[in-house]
């Protein structure tokens, strides 16, 4: 449960931080398989990686397969079956990192460590947003909690 919100929280900041791209509308059948998918090119498949790269992970998730992982593994699993994929996740181990790699496709998640580096993470959103240069960071901001809004 607390990995799950971790997750979402997540997502939330990072699309924030980044513009969604428009959707529009089909104007006949889907044409999907056979054509282009209307869905937004940006997901969480996208926003998760990007989000991991941010100062406060360090180098946890610096190869990209590790970030692949954590999408598939802990987000993916847990809120669409509510379990993990490969990933073993622990109040305190790995001792004083976010995660390690094990023998094989594992991986072991330190939730602690992470949480500390998510919650660091919002802290300096916050504080970004308050700062006098960041005017875009603000605007997109407003930008994205209208598009919230507008779906209440």
């Amino acid at each position: 449960a607390i990995m799950a919100l971790c997750c979402l929280l997540l997502e939330t900041l990072q699309s924030f931080r980044d513009s969604k791209p428009k959707v529009s509308k089909p104007s006949g059948p889907c044409t999907y398989p056979n054509g282009d998918c209307i869905r937004p090119k940006l997901s969480s498949s996208s926003l998760i990686p990007e989000f991991l790269k941010r100062p406060s992970f360090g180098q946890a998730f610096e190869d990209p397969k590790t970030a692949k992982s954590f999408v598939y593994g802990i987000r993916d699993g847990i809120l669409h079956e509510a379990e993990t994929r490969r990933w073993v996740i622990w109040r305190d181990k790995p001792k004083d990192q976010i995660c390690e790699r094990l023998l094989g496709d594992g991986y072991s998640l330190n939730r602690t460590e992470f949480y500390k580096a998510l919650r660091k993470e919002f802290e300096t959103y916050l504080e970004e947003l308050r700062g006098p240069r960041t005017k875009d960071l603000r605007t997109q901001f407003v930008k994205r909690m209208d598009e919230i809004v507008e779906h209440c």
